[in-house]
């Protein structure tokens, strides 16, 4: 029956601009004002409950702050419940009965409504209804709501509302013109006296209103969006409206598939009646708003701009941007890499072929297939590498041009995937000389004779092969990793293929992974480099070197507790890379002796020696044990119960994985409560599930039986078990029926349970029959407990998170592909708060992406815009309040269309600080230290050429003022002996070659080897380590960063800020002003270390860490030149010690003018006394001790 009054979203917008010539009006519910910051009827319904509890409990107001929190719904709910006389849950009598309980006085209820919408503004939807309005396509909006949006949009909007409320029903007669917008608050707005909330106010619908609605709708269209249908006198009006004989049209846009009982009941009435009454299933207020606009005016190509610009219209805001850099500052270990150097031919040969309908590749792969040859398409030619003789052969019948030679280059193979194709095919022919191996010649390559059987599947071991670039070598790398390939005499199912696989290659830990890569490393190189030419002995010149030893990458450990060792004679060139091991995460738990907070970064040790975050929640918002139901077969059950009761005890590792897995010691001893496994014979909370496919029909009409049947048992527990995670065992006979394609739609068995639970509020857990045999026992049983802890919506840790006002926003995306081809990209946004809670998640259709050439998919402005339209939902759905900052992340770049479509959404929302996962505004660089200083900071009468020298700064002993001049002079030079010899530089090579037979300053080097630098000359000083502005990394009593006078190097005692390309063109004077005020001086002395004689110790690590400024892209040119002129009589006098200079009028009158434009200045004494106790409080130890002396 449902889906007779259903219509497709697609057909409703298509419905829409069909009838423009037709008025329409809208009927709006709160709904419709969420993404304005306006809270829910339904959230109000949960702040009532929650402060008649708070009422009533009154210590447990703690607890209890945000009413959004299914966990704290769940307790309020069933405290109501327990003691009685209220609605039961989301009656149509919560709204009413809750209002008029919470606030009994009217004027009360008229202020708390007040409160809601204080300061709010109408989000985008509001202003496109408006848009519609002012070219005729609505006429009036009728409103639930008291909040006054549609008629502060009207004003905003170039359009006159004639606003109708209970206090001026008669208003509704007048005449309206053609730039007028009728406005109709159906239960009253908060400015004024009236105001509909209670049973008997809301079961009375004004006559007045009532008459006009059933009168004006006999030939307009309505749509209502935003309302749920809970009032019975105006779903009794809509009925009477819609029944009467007439053409108007319902549309009733509901977010999701879901229709309720009430708006199911009226729809079918209408259509009844012989009007059209439809329901059409929508993703929001404004998303509907923005798809009809632009469906209404898709013809229309200025008012289409019109609507983009109104989505681009914005006010600025704080986007910052996340610097990611390592900085590795020393060598603590090195791990192994699976990544061989390899150096490719210079030449390949090149020439073109007619393909007549034959598709390139697989045309080339067929000619190629049995011969020495490879070869690629790229840009309508052909690159090969063979002997010429048997590329005759091979293309005689359709060669177009000669064959003739072409140079490649290491940076020709990276950037063209044909290239490093035609490379990888030239090594596995190599390799397959050998008997034993065989390959696909494209990226694999396997043993010949197979190592085990699983049924009739045989099981090879292999490898798959790949090109790894880095810019910082001459070479590429060839990687090699472990994996298995599969052979049968029958055709394997890629699921087949995915399970074996995948139970094959989960277990090859560190130590196994290195065997098996050892063992090919034997096979494929006998322990020596491989120098080849390509065909072997072919007198081609297509010489590939490939080493056998593997690169290592230098690894520094952000863990003072870490003990460094060293391997005296390890060879550094084999480590070419490098990176940093940052400390776990901290998490934090609750202490097994108090409630106070404990913290661990071991998840599992974590809960074993302390107890679960919330574990101070049992019995007050959470019940006191946790309940399981299980839906399995009859002939499983035993067996099945026999697994989930071993949640309940012990479980060794083994030695599996000792470096991370610990004993398993019980569900309760873990999580200090139990968890309930129903008997195998407990019909209330075991439900039996046996399957038997029919024969009779195909395999996709028997998967969608077994997971409606699946679904149906679900629905079944949730009506009858509240807080429960259901438990579903797969047993393997039903892997047939787990997934299809056919004509076009696929079917996952797993995804459509899940997403239907998902919809419905309900936790699932699906076992597989395999898990229950699998030897991983402690590591399954960890994992399991874990999942039921976290799905009784419990928290097991949260981050140790200092930004507390700081949530964080995820975007994915599941792109469907039907024959090779992307069909459909949903995109899925979830946000989580600084302590990883409050985890939300939302799935949306994309309608306007592009894929990269590696498939990634990426908004447009408008898909971005809506992306932040669904986190801004979602904000509103889970927090109990705004977050200040939002970081958002995702694993693909950001482009400048997304940017600024999710700022501009999430600026509506009143959040200002956004961060982007990309650079900020300074490189922070450790002076330099290059290990001979008579060679790179030359006497004069060196004798090097002009070019190769550079300025350094020793020290800012006599820098007195803002600016530092450097004093003396670098050598630095990155060229090579070649080239300075081709440019006849011979000052520089005299230079370089007076220090080739010197020794180190231990006396047991030779320089050269002394000073080597991976990807450096041993002679050579790079230029990254020049800065435009430097300080001191030890303070004294003047708290100062220093402009260069010109950008220079610098000693190794101070530390560097070098501006990133992007700033370049800031002005210099104005970022000095930004390094210089008050806060800067605030953060240097914050995070500085004092080392008890009054000196501040700073470190480079702690610049780039905490070290802030403020933005200045938020700033106008004129605000730019404003702070220049402030900050220019500091600049141009003395620096003073930090008392003195706070003191100053010049540095009082700047900081307030600075701090005022950010909107920061009340905060000024708050800084300006903080900043001088810590100062005082630093030197207090100094005369401390010289008093004591």
């Amino acid at each position: 029956m449902e889906k007779d009054i259903t219509l497709e979203y697609a057909a409703f917008l298509r419905s829409f601009k069909r009838n423009i010539d037709v008025p329409h009006s809208f009927l709006l519910g709160a709904g419709a004002s969420i993404s304005s910051g306006v809270q829910s009827a339904y959230d109000c319904i949960w702040e009532w409950k929650k402060d008649i509890f708070l009422s009533k409990n009154v210590n447990s107001s703690e607890y209890y702050k945000n009413f959004k929190d299914n966990a704290v719904r769940k307790s309020i709910q069933k405290w109501l419940d327990n003691e009685g006389g209220y609605p039961i849950l989301d009656s149509p009598q919560e709204y009413s009965f809750y209002a008029e309980n919470a606030y009994p006085i009217a004027e009360d209820r008229r202020k708390y409504f007040f409160s809601l919408i204080e300061n709010i503004e109408p989000y985008i939807g509001y202003k496109l209804l408006c848009l519609l309005a002012e070219h005729n396509i609505v006429k009036s909006v009728w409103t639930t709501n008291f909040d006054g949006l549609i008629v502060r949009a009207a004003h905003q909007n170039r359009l006159t509302p004639i606003e109708i409320n209970l206090d001026n029903v008669d208003r509704i007669y007048r005449n309206q013109s053609s730039k007028e917008l009728l406005t109709i608050a159906l239960h009253g707005d908060y400015k004024f006296s009236t105001l509909k909330n209670t049973d008997e106010e809301l079961d009375t619908q004004n006559e007045t209103f009532k008459d006009h609605l059933s009168n004006y709708h006999i030939d307009k269209n309505m749509i209502v969006i935003g309302y749920s249908g809970r009032d019975k006198s105006l779903m009794d009006a809509l009925k009477e409206t819609f029944t009467k004989k007439g053409s108007g049209r319902l549309y009733w846009c509901g977010y999701g598939e879901t229709i309720n009982s009430e708006v199911s009941e009226l729809l079918l009435t209408i259509r009844a009646s012989g009007r059209e009454a439809y329901y059409v299933a929508t993703d929001g207020f404004d998303k509907t708003m923005i798809h009809l606009s632009k469906s209404a005016f898709e013809d229309n190509p200025i008012i289409s701009l019109q609507i983009d610009e109104t989505l681009k219209d914005i006010s600025e805001n704080e986007l910052h941007n996340t610097d990611f850099t390592l900085n590795v500052t020393k060598t603590d270990k090195y791990i192994k890499s699976n990544l061989h150097p390899i150096i490719f031919p210079k030449e390949v040969f090149q020439f073109e072929i007619d393909y007549g309908n034959e598709k390139p590749w697989s045309f080339l792969r067929m000619l190629t297939k049995e011969t020495n040859t490879c070869a690629i398409p790229f840009k309508k030619k052909v690159f090969a590498l063979g002997t010429l003789s048997e590329i005759n052969a091979t293309f005689k019948n359709y060669l177009r041009s000669d064959i003739k030679r072409e140079a490649i280059s290491k940076k020709d193979i990276e950037n063209v995937g044909a290239f490093r194709a035609l490379m990888l095919q030239a090594v596995l022919k190599y390799f397959t000389h050998d008997p034993n191996i065989e390959s696909d010649n494209k990226d694999k390559l396997w043993m010949k004779s197979s190592e085990r059987n699983i049924g009739n599947i045989s099981i090879h071991k292999a490898l798959s092969l790949s090109l790894f670039f880095s810019n910082n070598n001459d070479y590429a790398y060839l990687s090699f990793s472990p994996t298995v390939y599969l052979t049968s005499p029958e055709e394997i199912g890629i699921k087949k293929k995915q399970e074996i696989s995948k139970k094959l290659l989960e277990k090859l830990y560190n130590n196994k992974y290195d065997e098996y890569l050892s063992l090919w490393n034997t096979l494929l190189f006998e322990n020596k480099r491989l120098k080849f030419e390509y065909p072997l002995c072919s007198g081609t010149g297509f010489e590939f070197q490939i080493s056998c030893n593997s690169a290592y990458g230098e690894i520094n450990v952000l863990d003072s507790n870490f003990r460094t060792y060293s391997l005296p004679s390890f060879d550094k060139r084999k480590a070419p890379f490098k990176g940093v091991q940052f400390l776990e995460p901290q998490l934090v738990f609750r202490s097994k002796v108090n409630d106070n907070e404990s913290r661990d970064y071991h998840p599992m040790r974590g809960l074993t020696s302390n107890r679960p975050y919330d574990v101070i929640l049992n019995g007050r918002i959470y019940s006191n044990e946790i309940n399981l139901s299980v839906i399995c077969g009859q002939k499983y059950s035993n067996a099945f119960y026999s697994f989930l009761s071993q949640l309940q005890t012990k479980h060794f590792t083994g030695n599996i994985n000792p470096d991370y897995l610990i004993d398993y010691p019980g569900f309760t001893s873990i999580f200090n409560i139990p968890i309930n496994v129903p008997y195998f014979e407990d019909k209330d909370n075991w439900y039996n599930l046996d399957f038997q496919n029919d024969n009779n029909l195909e395999a996709h009409k028997n998967a969608l039986q077994l997971a409606r049947l699946i679904t149906s048992k679900i629905d079944q527990i949730a009506n009858t078990h509240t807080q429960s995670t259901i438990v579903i065992f797969i047993p393997e006979e039903w892997r047939t029926f787990e997934s299809y394609i056919y004509k076009g739609e696929s079917f996952d068995l797993h995804d459509y349970i899940k997403a239907f639970a998902a919809s419905r509020g309900i936790s699932t857990q699906l076992i597989r029959e395999d898990t229950l045999n699998d030897s991983l026992k402690c590591q399954i049983y960890w994992w399991l407990s874990l999942s039921f802890y976290v799905k009784s919506f419990r928290t097991p840790w949260i981050l140790n998170n200092q930004e507390k006002n700081t949530a964080y926003a995820g975007i994915g995306y599941s792109i469907s592909k039907i024959l090779d081809k992307p069909e459909i990209v949903i995109g899925c946004s979830h946000i989580y708060d600084s302590n990883g809670q409050g985890l939300k998640y939302k799935l949306s259709k994309i309608d306007d992406y592009y894929l990269d050439k590696h498939s990634n998919p990426y908004l447009s402005y408008n898909d971005a815009f809506q992306f932040g339209v669904s986190i801004r939902e979602l904000f509103y759905q889970s927090l109990d309040k705004l977050p200040e900052r939002v970081v958002i992340h995702k694993r693909t770049k950001f482009t400048e269309d997304e940017i600024n479509g999710i700022k501009t959404s999430l600026n509506k929302a009143g959040i200002h600080r956004i961060d982007f996962d990309s650079k900020k505004f300074f490189d922070f660089i450790r002076g330099e230290r290059r290990g001979c200083n008579r060679m790179f900071y030359p006497a004069k009468g060196h004798g090097i050429e002009d070019e190769y020298i550079e300025p350094v700064l020793k020290n800012l002993k006599k820098a007195s003022s803002f600016i530092a001049t450097s004093q003396t002079q670098a050598f630095c030079c990155s060229k090579s002996i070649e080239e300075l010899e081709t440019l006849n530089h011979t000052g520089t090579l005299n230079w370089i070659r007076s220090f080739e037979n010197q020794m180190d300053k231990t006396n047991k080097k030779l320089l050269p080897i002394a000073l080597r630098k991976p990807n450096m000359f041993w002679y050579e000083m790079s230029t990254k380590n020049m800065a435009d502005f430097v300080v001191n990394i030890n303070f004294d009593k003047s708290l100062f960063i220093a402009m260069l006078d010109k950008r220079s190097f610098f000693d190794q005692r101070m530390i560097g800020f070098s501006i990133k390309e992007q700033y370049k063109d800031e002005n210099k004077i104005f970022l000095l002003a930004l390094l210089n005020n008050i806060l800067s001086m605030f953060f240097i002395e914050s995070f500085g270390f004092g080392r008890g004689l009054g000196a501040l110790d700073l470190r480079e690590t702690k610049f780039k860490k905490d070290f802030k400024i403020l933005n200045p892209e938020l700033l106008s040119d004129a605000q730019k030149k404003e702070i220049i002129k402030a900050f220019q009589p500091i600049f141009n006098r003395d620096r003073l010690p930090l008392e003195k200079e706070l003191q100053q009028k010049d540095r009082i009158d700047f900081e307030l003018m600075l701090l005022k434009i950010y909107g920061l200045d009340k905060y000024y004494d708050t800084i300006k006394q903080t900043l001088l106790h810590l100062y005082k409080t630093r030197f207090a130890v100094k005369e401390k001790k010289r008093k004591k002396a």
